[in-house]
């Protein structure tokens, strides 16, 4: 009688115990939910704001691949498909991402678009900066891809508002090519109206770098060294862009959910834990937000001038 006494009351801790989690699991999931759809409110309304040349299906699926990789720590095509939203299957969500992937175009348009959305995040403080700095560095995906990023500072973060990219890390190639397409194309994307100068990492130092410039029509700082930290540590990104599974998207796709990832991890370097609020205070949440929104809102219309002309 005793043991069974003893396990009865073993049973009834373990069922305790049982619903305290399951609680909080649910608490938890419901936090993140709630997060997730704050978080899809804010870029949805940046996706409107700067993408003005998106149909409303692209704003809409840009706003929800932003929103999945706030919580993706995957770069797989399917991995990604689960964190969209919508009551659908994962394989029609997966159909949904592989078509707003494939008709994504990422030209000029749409990186004076990305830098527009950038310059206007909450923090950002554009107008105070007298010369935009940006920083030249480079990465590697695996043995796949070799990665040419143009990063500003943003909270003790380097964003980037551009990135090239190129297959084959160990083939050989002519860096500074490389870098003359990059800073070209930068220099394309930028409008005249934005003063801005460029610093790179040791890499990228030397008499060629500063021919370059001068050749392009490009401020060289070779005072500062670009080492900074735009998301990549140890050869590893904060951006989980080494994170591959064995199914890896196809190379274009890749690189574009590379680049909306960088969107995404901007917007969340600009919130930091101001959406870590409590439920019930709904009036603290909604100033947030609308705060959010019309830092958003002023800057992309006021900005405009130094990416657009």
């Amino acid at each position: 009688m005793k043991n069974l006494k003893k396990g009865k009351n073993d049973i009834f801790i373990n069922l305790k115990i049982f619903c305290v989690l399951k609680n909080k699991n649910i608490i938890f999931a419901k936090k993140i939910s709630f997060m997730q759809n704050d978080f899809y409110r804010l870029v949805s309304f940046m996706a409107n704001s700067c993408f003005a040349h998106f149909n409303v299906s692209q704003k809409k699926n840009m706003s929800d691949l932003l929103t999945a990789f706030l919580s993706n720590t995957s770069i797989a095509m399917w991995d990604i498909s689960t964190n969209l939203s919508g009551n659908t299957s994962t394989k029609h969500k997966n159909k949904r991402l592989i078509y707003f992937l494939d008709s994504l175009t990422i030209d000029t348009t749409f990186w004076k678009c990305f830098s527009l959305a950038v310059f206007s995040l909450p923090g950002f403080r554009f107008k105070k900066r007298k010369v935009i700095t940006i920083a030249l560095n480079a990465t590697a995906l695996n043995d796949d891809f070799w990665l040419l990023a143009a990063t500003v500072s943003f909270n003790g973060r380097g964003i980037p508002i551009y990135l090239k990219s190129w297959e084959g890390v160990d083939e050989s190639y002519n860096r500074w090519d490389r870098v003359k397409t990059v800073l070209k194309e930068l220099k394309e994307i930028l409008s005249k109206n934005c003063n801005f100068e460029i610093v790179a990492s040791t890499d990228f130092q030397g008499s060629e770098m500063i021919e370059l410039c001068k050749e392009i029509g490009i401020d060289f700082n070779q005072e500062i060294k670009a080492d900074i930290d735009f998301g990549i540590e140890a050869g590893k990104s904060k951006l989980h862009w080494e994170n591959y599974t064995e199914k890896v998207p196809q190379n274009d796709r890749l690189i574009k959910c590379v680049i909306i990832s960088c969107l995404s991890y901007a917007v969340q370097t600009a919130i930091g834990n101001q959406m870590d609020i409590s439920d019930s205070d709904v009036i603290k949440r909604t100033k947030v937000l609308n705060n959010f929104k019309q830092t958003i809102r002023r800057g992309s219309e006021e900005f405009k001038k130094y990416v657009f002309v």
